[in-house]
């Protein structure tokens, strides 16, 4: 008899403990296209699709950044280092351009040639 009345407590328990409602999923990063706006500082953040990143308009010179802008999504540049193996380099009409003052063994971005 004590075997059957824990069976059924512990099968009351379950059944309580399945009928607990599920908690709401948080928002999902939305991913844009090509020319679409984009901002990740919002929620939940607007993000570029592969292959794109988030370009905000350039401001004027001596104003300050402007944080939490939105952009557009561009394509990104194509990632440049010759000094890995093997070498990431450039198409034939591009050159690799990094920062400057960019350490030695930076990587850079490919850009046309002038």
């Amino acid at each position: 008899m004590r075997g059957i009345i824990i069976t059924m407590a512990l099968t009351l328990l379950a059944g309580v403990a399945l009928a607990q409602p599920q908690r709401p999923q948080p928002p999902q990063p939305r991913y844009a296209g090509q020319g679409e706006y984009c901002n990740g500082t919002t929620w939940p953040p607007t993000l570029c699709r592969e292959g794109l990143e988030c370009r905000i308009a350039p401001q004027p010179p001596g104003s300050p950044p402007l944080v939490g802008a939105g952009g557009t999504c561009e394509p990104a540049p194509q990632r440049c280092n010759l000094t890995v193996f093997p070498p990431l380099s450039c198409p034939s009409d591009q050159r690799c351009v990094t920062a400057q003052g960019a350490p030695p063994g930076a990587s850079g971005q490919c850009r046309p040639n002038p």
